[in-house]
């Protein structure tokens, strides 16, 4: 997936760019890239996933909008992967042991947002 996928792949959900993609095997330090990089697109909230041997997310919000914290989502998403994580709350991290999860998490965090 390339960030102009990306980018045309965005949904609005109550006004706000959304991207949600889980990729197979891309690490953290890529997820973290492509995260930087659809944020400085346009993405306002952007929740990545690898399915790999130790799975990961990565969900990241643009500073100008508030409240939504990255941090708590992580928190409380991170043990349905079976995983720990932190962060901040404008980008946190999370690597887990159970990877068959994913989707459904990736899925859970998008109604987070109010429709």
């Amino acid at each position: 997936m390339c960030i102009r996928d990306s980018v045309s792949e965005a949904r609005k959900i109550n006004g706000i760019v959304t991207i949600a993609h889980v990729f197979e095997q891309e690490d953290l330090k890529i997820l973290n890239k492509l995260a930087s990089a659809l944020l400085s697109k346009g993405g306002q909230i952007v929740l990545l996933a690898a399915r790999r041997e130790r799975p990961c997310l990565l969900f990241a919000r643009e500073p100008a909008l508030e409240g939504f914290d990255m941090n708590d989502w992580i928190r409380k998403y991170a043990p349905r992967i079976e995983g720990k994580g932190g962060g901040n709350a404008l980008r946190a991290q999370a690597v887990g042991t159970q990877a068959a999860t994913i989707d459904e998490v990736l899925q859970q965090v998008l109604k987070e947002i109010p429709a």
